[in-house]
Formats: structure tokens, C-alpha cells, sequence
């Protein structure tokens, strides 16, 4: 069966997804979740975590959702690497079309070239308006992926600059992991109103993972949408839900908060 990924075809998100998996197909991020609730695909590879941008917050929010019924099985952790897409050599090009978030990534790459940039609605849309124009004055900044799909050739490679550029995918589906020794688990937690206004009430929580000597590897705060100043919590902590000292952990928490839901425990991807 099918895994799904964000649209559109050629993106960094269908890179991520074919390192994993063979049989994909791309999605709209409102598609996405209802095709998986339907069964037509087995699991949704989502962005969640970027090393430069931060949380993909839209992916958080949708986690959220008391009726989300699936977990997070597996991670990809996907090195981004922007490209110079075109027909021309750099000498000829005048303009350089992509998103807004890949043109600052390569701002210094481009100032130094000496172009003018202009918006696109993703990456994998800009090679394909440099792929039916033809003309050797535009270029885009693009994935590999979309270079193939579109026929055009890669001028220069690599040109973010930032050399660390990453991205956390998750796999997302009804299949649970089993332990490997080497997991982490996500989870979503929060409180009342009248328990977040509380002194300590975030603390309490985070103590238990230092008094049981649990790492966490990712804190991400969000708003629930119900009232001013009232939010939900994200973290990654190491170890797996079946692990003693994580299910003590959650236990406590539990204890401490008005919800907690686990959103999974799975391996920790390889870097």
C-alpha cells in the first residue's frame, strides 16, 4: 500500500519519503490525514522539526486534535540540500524563482551572484516554470528530485548557506513501534486554565524528567485556540513507553496535568 507525503511531486518531502519507502504519492496537507483515515494509504510522512526554521507548527496543530487516531512509528531526519536548477550557466541568469524560505537560506549565494529572486509557490513549481519557459536568463533553487522529474540539469549544487540544514519527518500511521534500545517518545500534554495559572505548573512537569534522568530532545509550546494564554506542550524525551523509568514518568505527569496523550514511541533516525 501507498505512503503519503506533502505535495507537490519533486519536493524535499518526496526526497525524504523515497529514503524510506518505495510506493508514494503526493498529497495536499488537507488530503493527507483524511486518505489515511480512509485507508488508502498505509502511513503520512510529515515535516515536523527544521534546523534552521524551527517547529512546522500546522503538523503540531494536527497532532493535536483529540480525534487523531494514529501514532508515530518511525522518523526520517532529511539533510536539505538547495540546488541552482536551470538551462543557462550562472553568468546568464538574471533571475532566480523559488520559496521564500529557500531564497533566504541561499540569500548570501545570490547576493553574490548578482540576481533578482522572485516567490513561488513551492520549489518543485519553480523548476517546473524554469522547465517551460527555456529560457537560460531564469534559474530555480530546488531539490535534486525535482531536477530529475523536470529533465532540466543542476548548475551548482548545495548552495545553502547554512551546511546543516535538516529536517525531522514523521511517519505517521496505525502501526506502533516495538522497542530497539535506541527510541525516543512524543508526546502532547496540558493543563486547565485554572491549573496553568498555577506558579510551577510547567515545572512540575519538567522536573520529573530530570529527577528520572530523562533527556529531552525537543519543547515545543502551542496555543490550545481556546483562550488567551492558555497552551499545549510538545516534547521528545529518549526512551521508549514500554521503558520503566518513561512509563513512571508518564504516570506522573499524567497526574500533574488535565491531559496527556502519547503520540507515539518509535527508533531514532540515523544521521
Amino acid at each position: 500500500m501507498k505512503i503519503g507525503y506533502l505535495a507537490p511531486a519533486g519536493s524535499f518531502s518526496e526526497e525524504a519519503t523515497l529514503s524510506r519507502f518505495s510506493d508514494v504519492a503526493p498529497y495536499s496537507s488537507f488530503e493527507l490525514v483524511d486518505v489515511l483515515a480512509r485507508g488508502e494509504i498505509e502511513a503520512a510522512v510529515l515535516p515536523v522539526e527544521n534546523s534552521i526554521e524551527g517547529p512546522v507548527n500546522w503538523v503540531l496543530d494536527l497532532l493535536s486534535r483529540n480525534h487523531m487516531p494514529f501514532s508515530i512509528s518511525a522518523e526520517i531526519v532529511w539533510t536539505v540540500k538547495q540546488n541552482l536548477i536551470g538551462l543557462g550557466r550562472i553568468s546568464d541568469i538574471q533571475t532566480v524563482y523559488s520559496i521564500p524560505q529557500a531564497l533566504g537560506q541561499c540569500r548570501g549565494f545570490l547576493d553574490k551572484i548578482g540576481v533578482e529572486t522572485r516567490d513561488t509557490d513551492s520549489t518543485s513549481a519553480a523548476v517546473r516554470l524554469v522547465a517551460e519557459r527555456k529560457d537560460q536568463k531564469i534559474a530555480a533553487i530546488g531539490s535534486k528530485r525535482a531536477a530529475e522529474i523536470y529533465g532540466l540539469p543542476i548548475i551548482t549544487e548545495d548552495i545553502s548557506d547554512a551546511r546543516n540544514n535538516k529536517t525531522r519527518f514523521i511517519v505517521l500511521g496505525k502501526e506502533r513501534a516495538g522497542t530497539t534500545g535506541r527510541d525516543k517518545t512524543s508526546l502532547i500534554f496540558g493543563f486547565t486554565m485554572e491549573e496553568a495559572n498555577r506558579s510551577g505548573a510547567l515545572s512540575n512537569v519538567m522536573v520529573i524528567f530530570a529527577a528520572l534522568d530523562i533527556s529531552m530532545t525537543m519543547v515545543v509550546s502551542r496555543p490550545t485556540g481556546d483562550a488567551l494564554g492558555n497552551y499545549i506542550f510538545f516534547v521528545d524525551i529518549e526512551g521508549h513507553r514500554q521503558d520503566g523509568k518513561v512509563r513512571v514518568a508518564l504516570e506522573a505527569i499524567a497526574a500533574k496535568t488535565s491531559f496527556l496523550r502519547v503520540l507515539g514511541s518509535y527508533p531514532k533516525a540515523k544521521e
